[in-house]
C-alpha cells in the first residue's frame, strides 16, 4: 500500500507489470526533444513550459 490521502490511487505490482515501459520512453524521448529544440530555437517560455508537463 502507497502512503497518501485517503482516496487517492494506489499502484500494485500486477498494474506495474501491465506498463507498456517502451511507449512510456518513447514519450520521454520525444519531450526531451521538444525541449530542446525550444531551448536551440531561444524559446525559454517554451521550453520552461514543456519541462512542467
Amino acid at each position: 500500500m502507497v502512503n497518501g490521502p485517503e482516496g487517492s490511487l494506489c499502484m500494485d505490482a500486477d498494474r506495474w507489470e501491465r506498463i507498456d515501459w517502451r511507449a512510456q520512453e518513447e514519450q520521454v524521448r520525444r519531450m526531451r526533444s521538444r525541449i530542446f529544440k525550444a531551448v536551440q530555437e531561444g524559446d525559454r517560455p517554451k521550453a520552461r513550459n514543456l519541462q512542467r508537463t
